[in-house]
């Protein structure tokens, strides 16, 4: 685990400076829409940098596609964003809105940092702790990333706001990576909730911004039942093991 802890340290680290240089030296604040295009090359060192630890620790399972249906948490919070992404994407290609890099960004961010926090560090922690709290821990990290983004240019008051969103956001991710064992479909979920956000489709589609609220109370609940029944089963598997032992 100190690898890991290393290894997240130097990701913080590299995030950090890419706000900052993106702030101080292009004068490109967080919240403004080229964002995302100009802190692009230090998302791909990220995503590449991850992709090589995976890759040379023999942690490349991680990506693997699950062959069957896990507790249907897929058809009831993974499937719907990509069913709403493609729809958006039908508004947005035709008028000549889709931009292939903030995409491609958007991609590179859901492989760095699902990568990180749910296949390096969560996945790290599973073989020596509970699910819960390997799934609140990684959370944690994941928040505290985001808050990084005063750097960028947030004030404080938005950075507490993203850091509580990106702390449940965390503990949803968690739980799917947890139930399913693949970081293909956190990504692919994390890629097109960022590319709604930042490319410009909750502005182009009125009603968009209403439904992933939505969706987001959904995974909300869904996260809290998977929690309950994952502190249900390690009490209960606990319990077993103490009367063993007497």
């Amino acid at each position: 685990m100190k690898l890991n802890y290393k290894i997240l340290t130097f990701y913080m680290f590299i995030m950090a400076v890419g706000l900052f240089t993106t702030r101080i030296f292009f004068g490109i604040y967080y919240y403004e829409s080229e964002f995302i295009k100009y802190m692009m090359p230090w998302i791909l060192i990220l995503a590449v940098t991850i992709l090589i630890v995976c890759y040379t620790k023999e942690h490349f399972y991680v990506f693997d596609f699950p062959v069957k249906k896990r507790d249907g948490i897929f058809s009831v919070t993974i499937l719907p964003i990509i069913v709403l992404m493609l729809f958006s994407l039908m508004i947005q290609i035709p008028e000549k809105q889709f931009s292939i890099k903030v995409f491609i960004s958007c991609l590179a961010v859901g492989i760095a940092e699902e990568g990180m926090y749910r296949g390096i560090l969560m996945d790290g922690m599973l073989k020596n702790s509970s699910a819960n709290r390997a799934i609140v821990t990684s959370a944690m990290w994941f928040s505290l990333l985001h808050g990084l983004n005063i750097i960028g240019g947030q004030t404080l008051e938005e950075v507490i706001i993203q850091m509580m969103i990106t702390f449940l956001s965390g503990i949803f991710l968690g739980v799917v990576y947890f139930k399913t064992k693949t970081l293909l479909l956190v990504i692919i979920y994390h890629c097109f909730w960022d590319y709604m956000i930042f490319g410009g489709m909750i502005s182009s589609v009125e009603w968009l911004g209403g439904l992933m609220l939505v969706f987001s109370m959904i995974q909300v609940i869904v996260s809290v039942i998977v929690l309950y029944e994952n502190d249900t089963r390690f009490r209960t598997t606990g319990i077993k093991k103490l009367k063993q032992i007497k």
